[in-house]
């Protein structure tokens, strides 16, 4: 999966859905930062960096729990 991507896409529906009505979809948000906290897991046991990764989530955090 490219989480690149999939972060970009979440960002900017949690945009335009607030644009448009002044709210935010939590579950979606807390969703993806489940998904990425997964991809974060499976990179752990495999011994693979996950610092883009844990950025990618900090990001998603940011927008639900601080700027929305």
């Amino acid at each position: 999966m490219d989480y690149n991507r999939f972060t970009i896409d979440l960002i900017k529906s949690s945009f335009t859905q607030y644009a448009a009505t002044g709210t935010i979809n939590d579950t979606e948000l807390d969703n993806g930062i489940s998904e990425i906290s997964k991809a974060i897991d499976k990179a752990l046991i495999s011994n693979e960096n996950t610092t883009a990764l844990e950025s990618l989530k900090n990001d998603l955090q940011y927008i639900r729990y601080e700027l929305l």
